[in-house]
């Protein structure tokens, strides 16, 4: 029915942050390669690569509405006496609602380079290129041409003129970062990041109108030493478009069973935060050498809880960061 597909599209546009155009996750550690390309290489390591999955809402009008985010990125250029590198990377999103019938990919390849300013600032700015794909499937949709009366025929023409729908349009982001070290116990950094500089057009769906364009993003973090086996993780992040503004904000409690743990950074993570759209996010994961598994349920407080047979959203994600045991005592590795 068209109800079902238009509320569909309504929420995929809650999903994605702002009007269909940058995917939300409610993992803000996973996220920042995302939301700002100044965040590239941005991790203690010498390669990076993130996979995540997250369930949007199931039930919602009996759609399925998921998110699939895949990143790699990696540090090039590094020298010993000059503590400066180029990070490159890839990151392709991909959204699908409606049973299928609705999907968004979006891929973009981006750089970053890095510079160490004084002993206590570091900075960087990057840019992405790419593009984002829109398609929509209506051949399995039920139109009111297609009733005979008694009941719904599919053998009955749609009368519509167009199946299959796919647009394509380029992608321009571009970030910066930079961070302030106060000590060996606590550190504070700060991204910014500028999404889709590219004005575009759509006129997919009989209609012409402007998709979401120049969408300012900012994520504040801060990590503070609590004891020799725990430490504490606020953050902030912020979505700004036009005069519409949405932010996570909340805090992750890291500890470690034991000093050799720590030693080896190794740890356990719980996290809850709050969203500007009245839903919470818990989040529970593990760091064990190069892997890092997290997961995380979003439980809706709004409008969400009539809409859904399940009122949570669920993401898993997996995060390899290879850091070779020369670099262990690195202030960049």
């Amino acid at each position: 029915m068209k109800k079902q597909l238009i509320f569909s599209l309504l929420l995929l546009l809650c999903v994605i942050a702002l009007k269909a155009q940058n995917t939300f996750m409610s993992q803000p550690a996973t996220q920042a390669i995302l939301m700002s390309p100044g965040e590239t290489g941005q991790f203690r390591g010498l390669t990076r690569a993130i996979i995540s999955h997250r369930q949007n809402w199931n039930g919602f009008y009996t759609t399925n509405n998921q998110t699939h985010y895949i990143a790699y990125d990696q540090k090039f250029l590094k020298q010993p006496k000059k503590p400066d590198w180029l990070g490159l990377g890839a990151v392709v999103v991909q959204n699908k609602t409606a049973n299928n019938s609705f999907s968004i990919t979006q891929v973009q390849l981006q750089g970053n380079y890095y510079r160490l300013l004084t002993e206590k600032i570091e900075a960087s700015l990057g840019l992405a290129l790419g593009f984002t794909q829109y398609s929509l499937d209506l051949s399995n949709e039920k139109w009111g041409n297609q009733y005979n009366g008694l009941g719904f025929d599919p053998g009955l023409p749609s009368n519509e003129a167009d199946d299959r729908v796919n647009t394509i349009k380029p992608l321009l982001n571009t970030g910066l970062s930079i961070s302030y070290t106060f000590s060996k116990e606590q550190k504070i950094w700060a991204s910014w990041g500028l999404i889709n500089l590219l004005p575009q057009r759509s006129n997919w769906l009989s209609t012409s109108q402007t998709l979401a364009r120049g969408t300012n993003s900012f994520l504040f973090t801060m990590e503070k030493r609590l004891s020799v086996v725990s430490e504490i993780v606020p953050r902030l992040l912020i979505y700004k478009k036009s005069k519409q503004t949405s932010y996570l904000i909340g805090s992750s409690y890291r500890f470690s069973m034991n000093e050799k743990m720590v030693r080896n950074k190794n740890y356990f993570e719980g996290g809850l935060y709050l969203n500007s759209t009245k839903w919470l996010t818990a989040t529970l994961g593990a760091k064990i050498d190069n892997l890092t598994l997290t997961g995380s349920i979003d439980i809706a407080t709004n409008r969400l809880i009539k809409y859904t047979r399940f009122p949570m959203a669920f993401e898993l994600s997996l995060l390899y960061a290879f850091r070779p045991r020369a670099m262990y005592n690195t202030a960049i590795f």
